[in-house]
């Protein structure tokens, strides 16, 4: 199950979601103006997954209901993907003590233009926090000369 607060009606979501949709799995779209029914739905659907701009996490941790999120619905979410916007530091540790991410938070770059994600950093082993991370490995450059 992955939640995401975002529009669905743009070619980066579509491209976000086909895999999503491909394995079977569910999508959770919330309204990005009410926390309260964000953070109940993620204690009642128990997402896999929470993908956000760091302004929608930070609203999320500050609304005092999300200290009520069990440690076990926690434990369930795998992957925290932030994008769209830098997220500073700071806010990153203390939403890392928090909601428990361990090493399940990614910061990542991309653009509608060009890719859905062209950075990201390593789900796994060492990351710099508050960067993009390292370009995604998923093509080679071209060169044409004449």
């Amino acid at each position: 199950l992955f939640f995401m607060n975002d529009s669905i009606y743009d070619e980066s979501r579509v491209l976000d979601t086909y895999p999503v949709i491909v394995i079977g799995a569910q999508i959770l779209i919330g309204n990005p103006r009410d926390t309260d029914h964000i953070i109940k739905e993620i204690i009642d659907k128990k997402p896999t997954s929470f993908g956000n701009v760091p302004t929608l996490f930070l609203m999320v941790q500050n609304n005092p209901m999300s200290k009520k999120i069990p440690p076990e619905v926690l434990d369930n979410i795998s992957l925290y993907v932030s994008g769209a916007a830098p997220f500073p530091p700071e806010a990153i540790r203390e939403f890392a003590k928090q909601f428990h991410t361990e090493n399940k938070f990614v910061e990542v770059y991309g653009m509608t233009e060009t890719a859905i994600i062209v950075t990201a950093n390593p789900m796994y082993g060492e990351k710099k926090i508050g960067t993009v991370g390292l370009p995604i490995n998923i093509c080679a450059p071209i060169t044409i000369t004449g």
